[in-house]
């Protein structure tokens, strides 16, 4: 698995511990979609949004070095 795209908005300042929850949004051939949200106690203080490039059929990533192909 490769990350695509990542973004991220702050909303709140965080003060403790933090909390991260993910739901997966869509599953495709080659390409996942995830929502995250990041809370603090019960201030949902970010949210993000992750693509990823999926690697399903034993294919080696493009990221691999060539001799680990």
């Amino acid at each position: 698995m490769a990350t695509i795209n990542l973004s991220t908005n702050y909303l709140e300042r965080a003060h403790g511990d933090l909390t991260a929850t993910a739901e997966t949004v869509r599953v495709g051939g080659s390409v996942g979609v995830s929502e995250i949200r990041l809370t603090c106690g019960d201030t949902q203080v970010a949210v993000a949004q992750a693509a990823y490039r999926l690697y399903r059929d034993g294919r080696a990533s493009e990221f691999q070095p060539e001799a680990d192909r």
